[in-house]
């Protein structure tokens, strides 16, 4: 059985299925539902992030984080910054002046489900279960 999940929605959409073709055509209509409802219920469907967290680090580390960034003189919010879009994207993340907001290049599509979703990421996780 494999199970898969849009991930930036405001709730869930999982689904399952026997087979990938199957699994599609079920994420399909799991997100058809989900947007549907929502609309009925006059919810956002796709979730937000404030764009600041904390990061709790060893007080070594984080000593040694500030050093490095300013040896290479860059913020240590650009590193860290840096660091998560490439693990998330595997590309250098846009500087908060070279966006426009929600919309903006990044947003994200959903083209395996047939549906175009902006602002939403819209990643399937496929998993043996």
């Amino acid at each position: 059985m494999l199970r898969g999940e849009f991930v930036g929605l405001n709730g869930g959409a999982d689904f399952y299925a026997s087979s990938l073709a199957d699994l599609e055509a079920e994420g399909r209509m799991s997100l058809k539902v989900f947007l549907d409802m929502g609309a009925e219920r006059g919810l956002e469907p796709f979730r937000h992030s404030s764009g600041k967290f904390n990061v709790r680090l060893d007080p070594d580390l984080h000593h040694a984080a500030v050093v490095k960034a300013k040896a290479e003189n860059i913020s240590l919010n650009d590193r860290v910054r840096d660091a998560i879009s490439r693990a998330a994207n595997d590309a250098p993340a846009p500087r908060p002046d070279e966006t426009s907001g929600p919309g903006s290049a990044g947003q994200s599509v959903c083209p395996q489900v047939g549906i175009d979703l902006p602002n939403a990421q819209c990643k399937r996780s496929m998993q043996n279960i």
